[in-house]
């Protein structure tokens, strides 16, 4: 996500719980994934919960860009 997706999330988090939700997991996936692979890097256990973890964080950022996507359309569309 860039910078502006991410104060796209900032303004919106306090009014769409749905996001909000979306987002605090996405990053506690990120912590989680990083963990994983920096203490079991040789374990074949850990290479295959990690690669789980990052599909489950794509599905994620999935959603969260939809959303994104949607607003900015909106907000194309509202008069400025």
């Amino acid at each position: 996500m860039n910078n502006e997706d991410l104060e796209i999330i900032k303004e919106l988090m306090p009014v769409n719980p749905r996001l909000t939700y979306l987002y605090k997991t996405h990053l506690k996936l990120e912590k989680e994934i990083a963990s994983v692979e920096r203490y079991d890097q040789l374990s074949t256990n850990a290479s295959l919960k990690t690669k789980e973890l990052k599909k489950i964080k794509l599905r994620g950022k999935e959603m969260i860009m939809m959303i994104l996507e949607e607003y900015k359309v909106y907000k194309a569309k509202s008069p400025a």
